[in-house]
């Protein structure tokens, strides 16, 4: 979809909605004030009446006791991280049973959706890290970490297609994507022949 057609489709949307809320306002204003207005009223008066009643004490505690969750996953995490021990030497993984189907799919969407072809980068990150894993003799984990430091720096399309930070290949139009796409997919194949 064009960028001048994606805004077409917002603004006719728009006015769509618009249309029919005028519509169904005129047309059935008593059921409107009846089965919506009067409900959110009522919802927001007792959402008030309950807040004011609660001491803010703990309504402050409630963000601050997500934080700290949140935090505390983290660390359980990365402690666990640390505790795992590096093979001496690993074999490429092989792909899983539907694994290849699944990319297949991922492809085909990639030439119309921004968010396919963020998938489809974090696909090929995992085959990428699996590669180096393989190669390097270390863990997933480590291996990510290398092409996330520029394993591949000396390619830099395949490079840039790898990084961590996906919003490179959202950003870039259909025709880029698939010049970078394509680009990658050979290094992969090349590094693979070469393990």
């Amino acid at each position: 979809m064009k960028p001048h057609h994606k805004y077409v489709f917002i603004l006719g949307f728009l006015v769509a909605v618009l249309t029919v809320s005028i519509v169904l306002f005129y047309n059935y204003a008593e059921e409107l004030r009846i089965h919506v207005l009067q409900p959110v009223i009522q919802a927001y008066v007792l959402l008030r009446y309950y807040v004011e009643f609660v001491p803010q004490l703990f309504l402050w505690m409630i963000p601050l006791l997500l934080v700290s969750l949140i935090m505390i996953r983290r660390a359980v995490r990365w402690s666990q991280r640390g505790r795992l021990t590096q093979p001496r030497r690993t074999q490429p993984i092989a792909p899983r049973e539907g694994e290849l189907a699944r990319l297949t799919r991922q492809v085909h969407r990639a030439h119309h959706s921004r968010f396919a072809r963020v998938r489809l980068s974090r696909t090929l990150v995992e085959i990428g890290a699996r590669l180096v894993a393989g190669r390097e003799g270390t863990s997933l984990w480590r291996a990510r970490q290398q092409l996330a430091d520029g394993y591949w720096r000396n390619a830099r399309s395949v490079h840039h297609f790898l990084i961590p930070r996906r919003q490179y290949t959202a950003r870039q139009s259909g025709h880029d994507f698939e010049r970078s796409l394509r680009k990658t997919v050979e290094h992969l194949e090349e590094f693979d022949r070469n393990v």
